[in-house]
Parts: C-alpha cells; structure tokens; sequence
C-alpha cells in the first residue's frame, strides 16, 4: 500500500515500489488501488473508490492492514467512488 501526494494517478505512486521490488529479483503486481483520506489529528482514515489503471482492491486487505498500523483509528470504507 503506497500514496503520494504529488502522484496524480495510481501508475506513478506504484512505479518506484514496483521497480525496486523487481530490481532485487522479487516479482511484482498491482491488485488494484482505490483513495485514502488520512486524518491522523482525529485518527481517522476513511477508503474508497478504484484505480483507472489496476482496477478496485479488495479493500478487506486494505482495511487490516491499516488497523494493524493504525489500530486505534476510526477507518471506514466503501466502493463507491472514482
């Protein structure tokens, strides 16, 4: 799971992971990308939407991870969106 600011689209906020995984011989695919809204003033994270070029994750996965490294935060998810 990565984001980034200054990436416009899911394509760029993964390459930098993706060719460095693959520089040190590991394999490497995109299950898909949605939207994170963090708010960590409030502990919030709010997810949602899909990736135009991985499609939608399985945010069940998203979510674990997240409440393991956040597991005092209020997270909320859905499909809907872009």
């Amino acid at each position: 799971m990565r984001g980034y600011r200054d990436s416009d689209y899911h394509v760029y906020a993964a390459r930098p992971t993706v060719e460095e995984l693959r520089g040190k011989g590991f394999s490497a695919t995109v299950l898909g990308g949605g939207r994170l809204l963090h708010s960590p003033t409030n502990n919030v994270l709010r997810i949602w939407g899909r990736s135009h070029s991985f499609g939608r994750e399985d945010k069940t996965v998203t979510v674990a991870v997240c409440q393991e490294r956040w597991p005092n935060y209020n997270i909320t998810w859905s499909n809907d969106g872009y």
